[in-house]
């Protein structure tokens, strides 16, 4: 229960944010911005998103999958990563090794090890991305370019940690130990982390996941890209999503649920700093978010429905 209080006020706290942010950006102008925005550049973001999301943000993961189906892994993802986007910094992730498991019956312990390299490949492109953004930094904020180093460089910390574990059963026991300390994490078993760490993915899918993963994050600034050109402005497309990438990094690490709401702090002012009217990158960051994550969640919403209908299981059984 004190958990659930928990997530709610952090939620209210996001909520909160993009609130403010509105009442900043003042709300006829806001509205207005909107109103005149070319929506053609709209419906095509509309659709980009869509093939991200329902195609690639899939593929990545059902690619370090052994067998199974890109149908079957589509609920499960959508369903996984909106309860991901809804806790403190993304930490649920690994319920879409249960989720897989009510809806294939494939062991926890199998699908786990391609949670996390699916985690580390995120972190690898957004590292990527953000060095990018710190290249464009250096010379036009320097408080920025050093929040942005810190962010970095926790989420190496992070990789390394996640790889450690993967290979490294000293890492593994030591993970273990803390974590071991939760409540809904003490009863691990060893014939659990004995065939998790059976579990090898080839590198030749770790590579193609790779792939698949880096080009949805690039994606990503395309849809930004589209979203400013809506609202009457041209940016690079790669600049948007290094940008997006780093303000994914710092969002993430305040632990608000799946950045939301620091996310679009970071973004505004990455944009400001370039430039941009902060009216306008308000406009243009909270429209490029509801095409993006708030459509995934509501995408996530529908496999909630179709999951526990197909299971006949309690939504509270999945989101408690």
């Amino acid at each position: 229960m004190a958990r659930n209080r928990i997530k709610m006020a952090m939620l209210a706290v996001s909520v909160l944010i993009i609130a403010l942010l509105i009442v900043y950006a003042d709300p006829g102008k806001f509205a207005q911005l909107l109103a005149k925005s070319d929506y053609r550049f709209v419906l095509a973001a509309v659709l980009l998103s869509s093939f991200n999301i329902l195609v690639l943000r899939i593929l990545k993961w059902q690619l370090l999958l052994e067998k199974e189906s890109f149908a079957t892994v589509v609920p499960v993802q959508l369903l996984g990563v909106t309860i991901s986007n809804l806790s403190p910094g993304k930490i649920a992730e690994p319920i879409k090794s249960v989720i897989l498991k009510l809806h294939s019956g494939k062991p926890v312990s199998s699908s786990l090890p391609s949670v996390i390299w699916e985690r580390i490949l995120d972190l690898i492109s957004l590292i990527f991305l953000s060095f990018v953004a710190m290249f464009f930094f250096t010379t036009i904020d320097t408080s920025l370019f050093l929040i942005s180093l810190a962010g970095t460089f926790i989420f190496i910390l992070i990789i390394i940690v996640a790889v450690g574990f993967l290979y490294s059963r000293r890492i593994r026991n030591w993970v273990l130990r803390i974590v071991k300390k939760l409540p809904v994490l003490k009863n691990i078993s060893e014939g659990f982390m004995k065939n998790f760490a059976k579990i090898k993915i080839p590198r030749k899918r770790l590579f193609y996941s790779f792939v698949v993963t880096l080009a949805a994050w690039l994606i990503e600034g395309v849809l930004l890209w589209l979203v400013f050109l809506a609202l009457g402005i041209s940016l690079s497309p790669l600049f948007l999503a290094s940008i997006f990438a780093l303000a994914t990094v710092i969002g993430v690490i305040t632990a608000l649920p799946g950045g939301i709401g620091s996310t679009e702090i970071v973004m505004t002012l990455f944009l400001g700093a370039v430039g941009i009217d902060y009216s306008t990158a308000i406009a243009g960051v909270l429209l490029y978010r509801f095409l993006s994550i708030w459509y995934f969640n509501l995408l996530g919403g529908i496999s909630l429905v179709y999951i526990t209908k197909k299971l006949r299981i309690s939504y509270n059984s999945l989101l408690s």
